[in-house]
């Protein structure tokens, strides 16, 4: 059996401009994919909000850069008023240096430094191996497991692993997609009835015009989310150099009702964001089947969303198949010591999507 050699030393860093070189490096070796740096400058050096806070673990004999704890700084919407706060993101330790508190130390000094640059909270979703590291050593709270909805528009991926046989299920899945479709359709000649019917069904590819007002009039209604002004999509999702989003929304006239973003993912649309002004149940339905409808015209096999409410979410997507998302836990941490940390922990007053979170 192999002898351990003794501990490489390392020393604690803050970033300074080209780290970002070994950063990437690390991500590489740890997770066994690459990212790029395009991503890395749009992530944290274009982040409107300030940064890149980043702390490393240098090797001393090579300089190779053996752990990293990044922050992507944000804001929360705190009862209708701005806070700046951060999300953590790409945890990461070389595993020749794990066991030696690369994690811990990292952490803290990267929280040290944040909250010297009036940074207010850090929220995050940890994966199962930085889990048990956030909650024991560095005083993070678990806030909620969100809720995974599906509207299933295609059956035939299903079938073919099943059966094995190509051609039934292709003439299954043309009879459930045609029942999909007149149960959308029906939906929506349904809701044209109701108050906010004579509305008119859209979709862009940047921020539309009108937002800032149903932001505005949205973001005193909560108690904790992500600041989702125009600023923040257009960064977040017009500047992702790695995908390309699809707003979805209604409007009457030059006024936005509600509005929607997704992404295609492995032939399915995963909606990043729903909001609906006055959480109008009506408008909101008629939304989800309007963008139901457009997934199916382009041949998606899916609709899904992951989030969690206070449980508007769960009464507008009616006919989604549902269930708890517990490989992708919110948590967070306040450095405030005041109303903030109150909030925080308790999972009533969060609302949360899967465009708060690192999937895409």
């Amino acid at each position: 059996m192999a002898e351990t050699g003794p501990a490489r030393p390392w020393r604690l860093e803050r970033y300074q401009d080209g780290d970002e070189h070994g950063i990437l490096d690390l991500f590489r070796t740890v997770f066994g994919k690459s990212r790029s740096a395009e991503h890395w400058r749009w992530q944290f050096k274009d982040n409107p909000y300030g940064g890149p806070f980043v702390s490393l673990a240098r090797r001393i004999d090579d300089s190779a850069v053996v752990g990293s704890y990044s922050v992507m700084p944000l804001k929360l919407n705190v009862m209708g008023r701005p806070v700046l706060a951060c999300q953590s993101v790409d945890t990461a330790v070389h595993p020749d240096h794990r066991g030696q508190r690369v994690f811990e130390q990292t952490a803290s000094d990267c929280y040290a430094w944040c909250e010297a640059s009036g940074v207010r909270a850090v929220v995050g979703f940890p994966n199962a191996n930085s889990y048990p590291g956030f909650m024991r050593t560095l005083d993070w709270r678990r806030i909620v497991f969100p809720v995974q909805h599906t509207l299933r528009l295609s059956i035939a991926r299903e079938l073919r692993t099943a059966l094995g046989i190509p051609l039934l299920p292709a003439l299954a899945d043309v009879f459930y997609g045609a029942g999909r479709l007149a149960g959308l359709s029906l939906n929506r000649a349904l809701a044209a009835r109701l108050p906010g019917g004579a509305s008119t069904f859209h979709t862009a590819g940047t921020v539309p015009e009108g937002y800032e007002a149903l932001w505005n009039a949205w973001r005193s209604q909560e108690v904790l989310s992500l600041w989702k002004d125009a600023e923040y999509l257009r960064w977040r999702y017009d500047r992702n150099p790695d995908h390309r989003f699809t707003y979805y929304y209604l409007a009457r006239g030059s006024e936005l009702l509600a509005q929607a973003i997704g992404v295609e993912i492995d032939g399915a649309l995963m909606l990043c964001e729903l909001l609906v002004g006055g959480r109008d149940l009506g408008v909101g339905r008629r939304l989800v089947r309007e963008v139901g409808l457009h997934a199916l015209g382009r041949g998606m096999r899916a609709v899904g969303f992951l989030g969690s409410d206070a449980g508007f979410f769960a009464d507008v997507l009616t006919g989604f198949a549902r269930r708890n998302s517990y490989a992708n836990v919110f948590c967070g941490r306040s450095f405030d010591p005041g109303v903030l940390r109150e909030l925080l922990p308790l999972a009533a007053n969060w609302t949360v999507t899967f465009g708060d979170g690192d999937f895409v």
